[in-house]
């Protein structure tokens, strides 16, 4: 590898800070200049303090059943500020009530049958199709699959309009019938071809992860990783420039301009952690658009008593139509997160209503008892539509077509919008990249 590389980061989201940190801590030779619009880096991880309360603009947890995030904090010496949730236990709320979720079950399958088959939630039809799931031959067919034709084809309409749309839609803004299995649920494809069935995969990992909770969080927000990123990478040279929008990017022989609200800058390589769609402007390329969604989340400091459905849970998840989609109760599943005396509640809807505080209505907050709220609208959120991974493929190609293996790119909207998705894009990003610079050095 030369001796010095220069390496421009496009976007100071999670994406980009874990492309920037696998570069810097593996290669010190690559000198990483990260480019952020925002006044601040984290995107979406970002956590602010303040009245006592701890907010986040985006996720409060990551799933720990994947690696990548108690990784990334083992080498940023983090280990000991992850945290568990207080508790997990949530609701189903449907035409006006709150409905307990199903015992036994675990993701789809029913762990334990005996507890499953005694639950209440489905119907004595829905539980005999549910259990039938093992007897389901696999689908021979690789293309890709909707959310919905899977739940379906193993586990019946019920399990899928009651139970796991509900649950497992939400995340990636997409409905269940657009859904992507290969993009998202590749996990499941996979116990399939090779189990024969989701319950076959699953008896072999029998109280493997059932006593403990798939979700964690940093003691200081999730922000705080982000935050020990920016520490990090600025204690080893990088630079972050905030408030540095790139508008374009235009190779020059063996090198790449980056315009922006400093100038014009001159790199070895790129990396692109931005939406897709903005990256076809900035590079100058068509390329078919990638779907987006918006979300607004509101956060509300309760006093007073929670109502009764509140006590004991998290949250709920919505079954049906409806603007309000799900709600988290931060202060029961992370106590420290608010004073002693206040509920820190979280609110997720489509669209963000005329009066913020309406939705607290349906959940049975009376809006004279909410201290202050906070309000953050996402735009762009990324779909993952079928179809999805042949799409982030030919972009990918066309990409690499037009400015060869020195420009390459990651984030949420291509694979995955979990956090420990985000940071493996990244990593990937940065990999690929240091490993044509191992094998050609500065050439294409």
């Amino acid at each position: 590898m030369p001796s010095e590389i220069s390496c421009a980061v496009i976007g100071g989201g999670i994406s980009g800070l874990s492309a920037a940190w696998r570069l810097i801590s593996r290669h010190p030779e690559i000198k990483v200049t990260i480019f952020e619009a925002d006044r601040s880096a984290g995107g979406w991880v970002q956590s602010y303090h303040t009245d006592g309360c701890i907010l986040e603009r985006g996720p409060d947890s990551f799933v720990s059943l994947k690696p990548q995030v108690t990784e990334l904090a083992a080498e940023l010496g983090m280990e000991g500020e992850i945290i568990s949730p207080e508790l997990t236990a949530f609701t189903f709320l449907q035409n006006g009530r709150f409905i307990a979720p199903p015992n036994g079950l675990r993701g789809l399958v029913p762990a334990d049958i005996d507890v499953f088959s005694s639950s209440d939630f489905f119907s004595a039809e829905g539980k005999a199709r549910i259990l039938s799931e093992s007897k389901i031959p696999p689908r021979a067919d690789l293309a890709d699959e909707s959310f919905t034709d899977f739940v379906t084809r193993r586990f019946g309409h019920e399990m899928l309009e009651r139970y796991a749309g509900p649950l497992f839609t939400g995340v990636y803004s997409t409905p269940a019938s657009q859904l992507s299995m290969q993009a998202c649920f590749p996990q499941w494809l996979k116990m399939e071809k090779e189990f024969g069935s989701l319950m076959a995969a699953s008896a072999g990992q029998a109280g493997s992860s059932a006593s403990r909770s798939p979700f964690q969080a940093f003691r200081l927000g999730m922000g705080q990783l982000t935050d020990k990123i920016q520490e990090e990478l600025k204690g080893r040279g990088a630079k972050i420039q905030l408030s540095s929008s790139v508008t374009k990017v235009r190779r020059t022989g063996q090198y790449f301009e980056l315009t922006s609200e400093r100038g014009i800058e001159t790199f070895d390589c790129v990396i692109s952690a931005i939406h897709p769609n903005r990256n076809a402007e900035i590079f100058g390329f068509e390329n078919e658009t990638f779907a987006t969604a918006s979300r607004t989340i509101i956060t509300c400091a309760i006093g007073g008593k929670l109502p009764e459905w509140a006590n004991g849970k998290s949250g709920f998840i919505r079954i049906g139509e409806g603007n309000l989609r799900s709600a988290t109760i931060l202060s029961n599943k992370w106590p420290d997160r608010a004073p002693r005396g206040t509920h820190l509640v979280r609110v997720f809807l489509d669209t963000l209503p005329g009066d913020p505080l309406s939705p607290l209505k349906e959940l049975g907050i009376d809006g004279h008892d909410v201290l202050q709220t906070w309000s953050f609208h996402y735009a762009g959120l990324p779909r993952y539509a079928m179809g999805h991974s042949q799409k982030v493929e030919i972009y990918r190609n066309r990409l690499r077509e037009k400015f060869g293996y020195k420009v390459e790119s990651c984030g949420a909207a291509l694979d995955g919008v979990g956090i420990a998705d985000c940071i493996a894009s990244g990593w990937g990003a940065a990999d690929r990249l240091a490993g044509h610079f191992l094998n050609y050095g500065l050439g294409d």
